[in-house]
C-alpha cells in the first residue's frame, strides 16, 4: 500500500511538493503549514519587503566597512613605509616639480613651506626648459637640510641660500662657474664645501657667517677672493689658497678668529696680506 500523499487535516496534496518544499501554488499570503507536530509560519509579502530592505541596508553597511578597512590598510602601509625610511635616515622629498618656475633662473613659487631639514633636489629642467641658473634668493631662509644641484647648473644667484640655518650639505656640479654674493651667508650648519674647478671668484660675503664651516677646498682656477668671502667663519682653522690666486681682499677673512694656518702660493710673497687673527701662521709654497 502506497504512502498517503493527502493530508487528512487540510487535504493538501504532498505529491505536488518539490524536493520536500511546499508548492507555492498552495501558499496564500497568510498561509500556515503543519508538518507533524511542528508549526511553521510563511512570511507575508510585507514582511518579505521589510526583510529585503534590512538586508540591503546591511549590505551597504558591510560595503562601507570594507571601504574603511581598505583605507586603514593603505594608511598603515604608508606609515610602515615612512618608518622604514626614517630608520634608514632618509627623508623622502615630495613631488616639488610643480613648485618650480623659470624666470631669471629657477626658483620656488611663493612660500611652499618646506619641511624642516628636508633634502631638496633642484630639477634639471622645468616645463621643458633646462635649468642653468638658480635665481637670486631662490631658497633664502628655507629650512632645507641638503641640496643637490643638476649637472647643467652653471650659476647660483645672489643670496640663493642665505639664511638657510639647517643647510649642512651642498652637492656642487662640475659645470658650475659662478656663485653669487652672499649665496650661502648665514648657513650656520654648513660644515664643508668643495668648489668645482670652473669657479674663478669667491664673491663678496659668499660664505660669511658660516660659523660651522671647518673644511674648504678651493679650485685650481680660482683667481680672486673678495671682501668678506669667509668673514665670521669661526670654525675655520686652516686654508690652502691655490697657486692661481692673484688677489685676496684685506677683509676676506675678517672675524675668522680661529684661523691658525694660511697656505699661500710663493708668488704672493711680498704682497699685502689680508687681515688675520693674532697667531695665524702664514706659509708660502714653491719658494
Amino acid at each position: 500500500m502506497g504512502k498517503m500523499e493527502i493530508c487528512p487535516v487540510c487535504g493538501y496534496d504532498r505529491s505536488r511538493d518539490i524536493k520536500g518544499y511546499p508548492a507555492l501554488a498552495r501558499l496564500g499570503p497568510e498561509s500556515r503549514l503543519l508538518t507533524g507536530h511542528e508549526e511553521k509560519f510563511v512570511l507575508s509579502r510585507g514582511d518579505m519587503s521589510a526583510l529585503a530592505g534590512r538586508l540591503a541596508k546591511l549590505q551597504g553597511l558591510s560595503r562601507t566597512l570594507r571601504e574603511k578597512e581598505e583605507i586603514i590598510r593603505r594608511l598603515q602601509a604608508r606609515v610602515d613605509e615612512l618608518e622604514q625610511l626614517l630608520a634608514r635616515g632618509v627623508q623622502r622629498q615630495p613631488d616639488m616639480q610643480v613648485f618650480w618656475t623659470v624666470g631669471e633662473g629657477v626658483c620656488l613659487q611663493g612660500d611652499v613651506g618646506l619641511p624642516e631639514g628636508m633634502a631638496v633636489v633642484v630639477p634639471a629642467e622645468v616645463d621643458g626648459q633646462p635649468v642653468t641658473r638658480l635665481a637670486d634668493f631662490a631658497l633664502a631662509d628655507a629650512s632645507v637640510g641638503r641640496v643637490e644641484l643638476p649637472e647643467g647648473m652653471e650659476e647660483i644667484g645672489q643670496g640663493a641660500f642665505s639664511g638657510c640655518g639647517k643647510l649642512s650639505l651642498v652637492q656642487f656640479r662640475r659645470n658650475l662657474r659662478k656663485i653669487g654674493k652672499r649665496a650661502f651667508a648665514g648657513c650656520v650648519s654648513l660644515e664643508q664645501i668643495a668648489l668645482p674647478k670652473r669657479v674663478t671668484v669667491v664673491e663678496t660675503e659668499t660664505f660669511a657667517g658660516c660659523t660651522s664651516l671647518r673644511q674648504v677646498q678651493l679650485p685650481s682656477r680660482l683667481r680672486r677672493i673678495e671682501r668678506g668671502a669667509f668673514a665670521g667663519c669661526t670654525a675655520l682653522r686652516e686654508l690652502r689658497v691655490p697657486a692661481g690666486v692673484e688677489r685676496i681682499d684685506p677683509a676676506a677673512f675678517a672675524g675668522c678668529e680661529n684661523l691658525a694656518r694660511l697656505s699661500l702660493p710663493g708668488k704672493m710673497r711680498g704682497k699685502p696680506l689680508p687681515r688675520l687673527p693674532e697667531g695665524c701662521r702664514v706659509e708660502y709654497r714653491g719658494v
